[in-house]
């Protein structure tokens, strides 16, 4: 019903006007939402990798998820059922979506949503994980090294001890004494040690007032003379026979 007034507000005549009615649309459109499976990796450990996270926008007021359903594909598109294990990617796909409003009735039909797909990742253990430490035939380059490192510094030590001792057996042999040197040694217990200075010979020192040509005449006036004339004969040690 159509109701025509004047500007004082009280209701005009219907003969004044021919009033034509049609009727109208009301449309309302679906709510575009986009939800996203997220991507993970890992090296292999011999455990599935799990990861059930999905990026969800926001929702109508009083509207919520009620639950969203994940799968798992391999490369050929087999169903993984008990997770992803061994080395591969895999495909993560988001299957099933349910909203509901605040009395919990469906309402999932009120949005267009666009579901996009992840990646599951498993790498080679041996390959990718650098902060793992070495073990196996991987450890043995880092082995080797340390080996050849401990020789080195082994022979570095025997080194330095050899020529030590060296050093050390040549500062104890005594030097050979010097032409016109002699030495002096003393006795410690049982051992002979050499003396720590040699002892050297004082040379004559012939007189102020010695004379060359007096000393060979008074020399040669001795000569001349008779044993028994002043040059006393040697004394005859005496000759023990042996007792038979």
């Amino acid at each position: 019903m159509v109701t025509i007034k004047n500007k004082d507000g009280n209701p005009v005549s219907e003969n004044k006007y021919k009033i034509n009615a049609s009727n109208g649309t009301l449309t309302v459109k679906k709510l575009d939402i986009t939800l996203e499976a997220i991507s993970d990796t890992k090296p292999y450990d011999g455990k599935a990798l799990v990861n059930d996270k999905v990026k969800a926008p926001a929702l109508a007021a009083g509207h919520k998820y009620q639950g969203v359903k994940l799968n798992v594909y391999d490369a050929k598109g087999n169903l993984i059922k008990n997770g992803a294990k061994e080395v591969g990617t895999y495909t993560k796909k988001i299957t099933e979506v349910h909203i509901v409003d605040a009395k919990g009735n469906e309402v999932t039909a009120n949005y267009n949503i666009t579901l996009v797909d992840g990646k599951l990742v498993i790498t080679n253990s041996s390959k990718n994980d650098s902060k793992s430490p070495k073990t196996g035939d991987d450890s043995k380059p880092v082995l080797y090294i340390i080996l050849i490192a401990a020789s080195v510094i082994l022979l570095a030590v025997i080194g330095v001890f050899l020529a030590m001792q060296s050093r050390r057996k040549k500062m104890l042999q005594p030097e050979p004494p010097v032409d016109g040197e002699y030495f002096e040694f003393e006795e410690v217990g049982d051992d002979w040690q050499e003396a720590a200075q040699p002892v050297e010979e004082e040379p004559l020192t012939p007189p102020d007032s010695w004379n060359p040509d007096e000393t060979w005449k008074d020399l040669g006036k001795e000569l001349d003379k008779a044993p028994d004339e002043g040059i006393d004969p040697l004394p005859e040690e005496p000759v023990h026979k042996p007792k038979h």
